[in-house]
């Protein structure tokens, strides 16, 4: 069976953003897409739904709806879309995400509580 254009174009970009994930020390994997209930396209990253996008046309309002849907029906208290740029390497694709969820992320990386700089 043969797979769409863009159905393939879509596993690539999954399939980078996976292997990026990995190089950086992280235990990603593609999600199975014939899933019932679909709950991201990467798993493997505790805490985290992930959907990815290489669209030609963005439509973050909606995806990032659905985004935020596969990561409560996963259980998971983060998520993030990750939408290819046309021409740039994967580590310059887009992430998109709630403020509170980049907030917290800061918050994470200050050893002031209030993520101030020393």
């Amino acid at each position: 069976m043969t797979s769409s254009p863009s159905k393939r174009k879509g596993t690539r970009f999954e399939t980078a953003v996976v292997r990026y994930l990995q190089s950086a020390g992280m235990r990603a994997a593609r999600r199975n897409a014939a899933s019932p209930q679909d709950i991201g396209d990467i798993g493997g990253v505790d805490g985290w739904a992930i959907q990815c996008k290489d669209q030609k046309t963005w439509r973050i309002n909606t995806w990032i709806e659905e985004t935020a849907q596969q990561a409560e029906r996963g259980g998971a208290e983060n998520y993030v879309l990750i939408c290819k740029r046309s021409g740039a390497s994967i580590g310059e694709a887009l992430c998109v995400l709630p403020m509170r969820m980049l907030v917290q992320l800061m918050q994470s990386q200050s050893s002031d509580p209030k993520g101030r700089s020393a």
